[in-house]
């Protein structure tokens, strides 16, 4: 699935208007499934035309689809040394 998101023509400095937008957007029902996301730029259309957007791909994730275990939403701990390079 691939959702569009347009630049927001009315967004002025200093309010809380998000830069990309979307208000009709249907998505299937989420059943807790683990899905693998992707954000693309556009800077113009399949006609060559130009355009300010970006596209998001929302896709049921095969690798984590497959595994006994799922990811945890938890951050893992920083080590506490620097590594050095």
């Amino acid at each position: 699935m691939y959702v569009t998101l347009f630049f927001n023509e009315k967004k002025q400095d200093g309010d809380n208007l998000p830069l990309y937008s979307n208000g009709k957007v249907e998505l299937p029902p989420m059943e807790g499934g683990i899905y693998e996301v992707a954000l693309w730029k556009k800077t113009e259309n399949k006609n060559g035309e130009p355009m300010n957007a970006v596209t998001i791909k929302l896709v049921p994730s095969e690798y984590w689809g497959s595994q006994e275990t799922k990811p945890s939403n938890q951050q893992e701990e920083k080590p506490s040394e620097n590594i050095p390079f």
